[in-house]
């Protein structure tokens, strides 16, 4: 990984060396391997990265927030902390599903770990589906909204990174 970054000039050789071996055959797959190492480097450079994963970690910080509100509107007695796992934990199951959102994994999750905090069962349920309701097709439409400002970014960092 730290190659890829930061010396993908070594991966491009290694490609060109097997393209040259290959002859015509693989030459346009080897050129779009050859054109991902470089989008990548652009995406996971330090200019499009940082703004990214804050614009994230704002977002996921909202959506603790959005579960820890509900969940004590509706009575349930449960903490930032515990609200921060459930949503945590949640996702980091959802995503273990492979499913798109993690649905499925996710909402039994998330359910099952609020009926163990002592939550009850029709409000575990009723807050989660609210909850992946609102912030599961939000972060979609920001992610839409966000996608050409991001895009127009890694590009930019693309341009300013110096030759290999």
């Amino acid at each position: 990984f730290t190659i890829l970054v930061w010396k993908p000039i070594i991966i491009e050789k290694i490609l060109l060396w097997i393209d040259g071996l290959m002859g015509k055959k693989y030459h346009s797959i080897i050129q779009k391997l050859v054109d991902l190492l470089h989008n990548t480097r652009a995406l996971l450079h330090a200019k499009t990265l940082v703004p990214t994963t804050l614009l994230s970690l704002i977002g996921w910080a909202a959506e603790v927030f959005a579960l820890w509100f509900l969940l004590d509107y509706w009575g349930a007695d449960i903490s930032l902390l515990g609200a921060s796992f459930v949503f945590t934990f949640a996702t980091l199951i959802g995503a273990l599903t492979l499913l798109p959102g993690g649905i499925g994994g996710n909402e039994i999750t998330a359910v099952g770990l609020l009926i163990l905090m002592g939550v009850p069962s029709e409000t575990a349920v009723a807050t989660w589906a609210l909850i992946r309701l609102t912030t599961l097709w939000f972060g979609v439409a920001l992610g839409f909204i966000t996608l050409p400002f991001g895009l127009k970014s890694a590009e930019k960092a693309g341009k300013n990174l110096p030759k290999q």
